[in-house]
């Protein structure tokens, strides 16, 4: 099931395009991994839309990285995911990742160049063009990405 814009609450209204279920279950689980993070700026207005888009969705379960719903994408989960926890770093996009889910995030990137230390997932910077386009990333990171690729 997709959200186009009017069913967003008003301060969703700067997304383009569409939200999927999928998307919001991997965002939710985002911000349940990051709930100590306190955000500035364009992040604390990210986070208190999400909040928001939630309080409407309260039946969408949250989705770890490497799952998703149903009859969702595991990309676009992946992406709710990384745009609340990702963040760019001097080697690249960097996101954290229960160990026990690390090896089904890789096997979606096959011949992906990607490292895996402790708890984290690095995408490095020449791998993020190919990354982006497979993972919808919205909010704070999304406007970080496009003066990268």
């Amino acid at each position: 099931m997709m959200f186009t814009q009017e069913y967003l609450p008003r301060e969703m209204g700067h997304y383009s395009g569409t939200l999927d279920l999928a998307w919001v279950a991997g965002a939710k689980a985002g911000i349940n991994e990051i709930v100590s993070r306190v955000g500035k700026g364009a992040w604390a207005e990210f986070y208190d839309s999400l909040e928001i888009l939630f309080r409407f969705m309260m039946e969408v379960q949250p989705a770890e990285p490497g799952t998703s719903l149903e009859d969702g994408s595991l990309y676009e989960s992946l992406g709710g995911y990384v745009s609340v926890t990702g963040r760019m770093t001097p080697r690249g996009l960097k996101f954290s990742v229960p160990p026990r889910r690390q090896k089904t995030v890789a096997a979606l990137f096959p011949g992906m160049e990607m490292y895996r230390t402790g708890k984290d997932v690095l995408i490095p910077h020449k791998e993020l063009d190919s990354f982006s386009r497979l993972v919808p990333l919205r909010g704070p990171l999304e406007e970080k990405m496009e003066g990268l690729t």
